[in-house]
């Protein structure tokens, strides 16, 4: 299954690698077709007033779909320059597959979502004073969270 090259623990020499660059360089063009499909959204959106947005949001949802769509278009062309280099192929396969590195990238992620919860916590402690909106906003975002956490538990409890 071609899926299974986007896992880099499937990469083991620089052909899989390759491999892995250019199904990353394929999904890279979901972020194009997302960043068109906010920008029309929204723009059809306030067209047919069904939302009035304040100028600072049009910058904010512009900006958004302006960097999808940019995101997708640089990452296969960086993906493309690594390809056509033997040499470079080998470094960032190396770099990328180091177990040194995916240990650092894993604590890294542990520590990052430890902290993203904490602020969850304090948006719900905090939020009542200013907006209620935001006790609901932080309370769902830790459902996500612990559902995320309980369903790629149980799928990798299975896996391995």
């Amino acid at each position: 299954m071609k899926l299974k090259m986007l896992n880099l623990k499937n990469v083991h020499n620089d052909q899989d690698y390759i491999e892995y660059l250019k199904m990353r360089s394929c999904l890279s063009f979901g972020f194009v077709l997302l960043g068109i499909i906010l920008a029309v959204t929204f723009f059809l959106a306030e067209r047919h007033s069904l939302v009035q947005l304040s100028s600072y949001f049009k910058g904010f949802y512009s900006g958004m779909a302006s960097s999808l769509v940019a995101i997708g278009i640089i990452r296969p062309l960086k993906n493309y320059r690594i390809i056509q280099q033997p040499a470079l192929v080998k470094k960032m396969r190396i770099r990328d597959t180091d177990e040194r590195n995916v240990d650092l990238s894993t604590r890294a992620l542990k520590i990052a979502s430890t902290f993203q919860l904490i602020a969850a916590y304090v948006m719900i402690l905090i939020g009542p004073f200013y907006n209620k909106a935001l006790v609901i906003i932080g309370t769902g975002l830790i459902l996500i969270f612990i559902f995320a956490y309980w369903i790629s538990y149980a799928i990798l409890k299975n896996k391995y």
